[in-house]
């Protein structure tokens, strides 16, 4: 479940990733399809949008894995890092951050997207993908 929360705050975001969703979610779906929430999504699947609000109000914020959603999440922004342009992929970040979980903001490495495009203000780009590119690569 962490990677469909991973996938539905990206998606709240601007990144286009419902396919990736949609596999990730018939994946895990096939893998346990007594999961009644998953069956819940498998049912809305056509709704991606409402799937994706789904999964952000009824995850359960304080019993999940760190780590893989970490882990994960930096994976699959690394495939849209260099695609995106550098303002843009900042303010996303800083819109991610604000989306993500309260007991996960302040950690490292994701409380690096809160302040990772500060220095485009200035004209710094290099000091934003150092800021950037040392948080995605901190699962590596």
């Amino acid at each position: 479940m962490e990677e469909l929360l991973a996938f539905a705050l990206l998606h709240s975001v601007g990144f286009d990733i419902e396919t990736d969703y949609r596999n990730k979610l018939d994946e895990l779906f096939l893998e346990t399809p007594e999961d009644d929430t998953l069956l819940e999504l498998e049912s809305m699947s056509s709704k991606t949008k409402e799937s994706m609000d789904y999964i952000r109000l009824h995850f359960d914020y304080d019993q999940f894995d760190r780590y893989t959603f970490g882990k994960f999440l930096m994976e699959t922004l690394k495939k849209h890092y260099s695609n995106t342009e550098i303002h843009l992929f900042a303010r996303r970040m800083y819109l991610l951050w604000q989306r993500l979980p309260d007991n996960i903001q302040n950690e490292k490495p994701f409380d690096t997207m809160s302040y990772a495009g500060d220095s485009l203000t200035w004209g710094d780009e290099k000091q934003t993908r150092n800021h950037l590119e040392y948080m995605l690569n901190e699962y590596t």
